[in-house]
């Protein structure tokens, strides 16, 4: 439960809060059907007082957040970005972690020229549970068993690794995929280093 939510995206809370406002009114709606009593109105002014809250918390917080995504997954999902062969081209990110949404907030602040044509496809995660779910508007597209086909059907040229520390084997693994497939493996991370 913490791990899928604390990645939770304003998507996600604005789907969950609508669900709840469904079960509301099915609930009222049900209420109504054993109870004859129960005012009409009363069910008004509580799914009234449920979207103005919904609204009074969520607007202010999480507009420009939701429309940071938008730009960002309208920015990286442009086929115009893939044309020739200088640049990044297509790429997916390995980590569906703490390191991979940093990642997604060092994209959202840079500039085009830093990556050139770089167009992200989403995640790769070994995790299963993670499979389809999504961060911050990007698909989890499965594990690194989805790399081939990725290559055919997308046209992906690298791989991310957003993993602080990756496992040896997890390592061979990509090295043979980049052997295989022609793919580039590229290694972000996030730390300070003593100047000196």
């Amino acid at each position: 439960h913490q791990r899928l939510w604390v990645r939770a995206t304003m998507r996600d809370i604005l789907s969950l809060q609508f669900w709840l406002l469904m079960a509301a009114l099915l609930t009222f709606a049900l209420f109504s059907l054993m109870d004859a009593s129960l005012e009409w109105s009363a069910l008004r002014l509580a799914v009234l007082i449920f979207v103005f809250s919904c609204l009074g918390v969520c607007l202010p917080r999480g507009l420009l957040e939701l429309v940071r995504e938008l730009a960002l997954e309208a920015r990286h999902r442009s086929p115009a970005r893939t044309g020739g062969d200088a640049g990044y081209g297509p790429v997916v990110v390995l980590g569906a972690g703490d390191l991979g949404s940093l990642f997604l907030e060092h994209l959202k602040s840079s500039s085009d020229d830093l990556y050139p044509k770089l167009r992200m496809l989403g995640f790769l995660d070994e995790t299963r549970v993670l499979h389809g779910r999504q961060l911050r508007s990007f698909k989890i597209l499965g594990g690194l068993s989805c790399v081939p086909r990725l290559v055919e059907d997308e046209g992906l040229k690298g791989i991310v690794l957003a993993i602080r520390k990756p496992r040896q084997d997890l390592l061979d693994q990509l090295a043979e995929l980049a052997d295989d497939h022609g793919l580039k493996i590229y290694r972000w991370q996030v730390g300070m280093e003593e100047m000196g």
